[in-house]
């Protein structure tokens, strides 16, 4: 499958999977929903043993997106934000494969 913001490779059974959202690879709404499908893709895959997640440039993941943040209009809408980043991010904690974080930067 292609992503707007994500490199998936798979090679000898490992997923390689590239953040590429520049300038600092902030994880916004449509980067966390394209995140979901990247996982979705990798946990089904039988062929893929293990992930690694890295970053494209200088950054692996700078965090959330504060030009989204400040255009936050309500309490709730916050934490629908949160509860879906850290929702994805306890999958990944999760998986039944193992995920390493290859951090750069």
């Amino acid at each position: 499958m292609t992503y707007q913001h994500f490199k998936v490779s798979i090679e000898d059974g490992v997923g390689k999977v590239v953040i590429d959202n520049p300038p600092a690879n902030a994880l916004n709404s449509k980067v966390i929903q394209e995140l979901d499908s990247v996982l979705n893709e990798l946990a089904t895959d039988s062929s893929i043993r293990a992930i690694i997640f890295t970053g494209a440039g200088n950054f692996f993941i700078a965090g959330a997106d504060i030009r989204e943040i400040i255009k936050i209009s309500s309490s709730k809408e916050g934490e629908e934000l949160a509860r879906h980043g850290h929702s994805i991010l306890g999958r990944i904690e999760q998986m039944d494969k193992p995920v390493i974080a290859a951090i750069n930067g």
